[in-house]
């Protein structure tokens, strides 16, 4: 009996935080995906990077936060509720990969694209594993779609934007 073929995404911290910390909206492919890792229908790949850019997100969340006026605050996530996010998010089922045959090709990506190092990871590795890009960054989906087409997730940076005023 053949073995059946597993789909291949590659997420981004912004995805796997936006599952727990409900800034702006998540396309339902982004639930979808993570069902079917559970289930074995799908495999999720992550850059070893990927983990230490969500503690990044924090930070810039609390950032945000303590930098907000006071009636903004209420609608944003409290420093307990993201370190809760956080994790949840060690806890999602990530296979995290080697990503050092990809460091070359993102330094050549973000030097052409101008997008940071980081994004540049996360897009070489879903060209490399021919997988879709998981990512709620508008900025990036927006770079993707004219340098990288070939990883654009089944959304637009239209999708995921966040409301004006909300810390996002």
């Amino acid at each position: 009996m053949g073995r059946v073929a597993v789909k291949t995404y590659v997420f981004d911290s912004c995805s796997a935080f936006r599952l727990f910390v409900q800034d702006g909206p998540l396309p339902s492919a982004v639930e979808t995906a993570i069902k079917d890792a559970i289930d074995k229908k799908a495999r999720i790949i992550v850059p070893g990077l990927m983990l230490s850019e969500a503690v990044g997100i924090v930070r810039k969340k609390d950032r945000i936060r303590a930098e907000a006026p006071q009636k903004d605050r209420i609608s944003m996530p409290s420093p307990e509720q993201l370190l809760e996010a956080l994790t949840e998010i060690a806890k999602l089922p990530f296979d995290v990969v080697d990503d050092r045959p990809i460091m070359a090709k993102a330094v050549e990506f973000s030097r052409k694209t101008g997008v940071r190092p980081f994004d540049a990871m996360y897009v070489m590795l879903a060209r490399h594993e021919k997988a879709p890009l998981f990512t709620v960054d508008g900025k990036l989906l927006e770079k993707v779609v004219v340098h990288a087409p070939d990883v654009m997730p089944p959304w637009t940076a239209a999708d995921v934007r966040p409301p004006k005023g909300s810390g996002a």
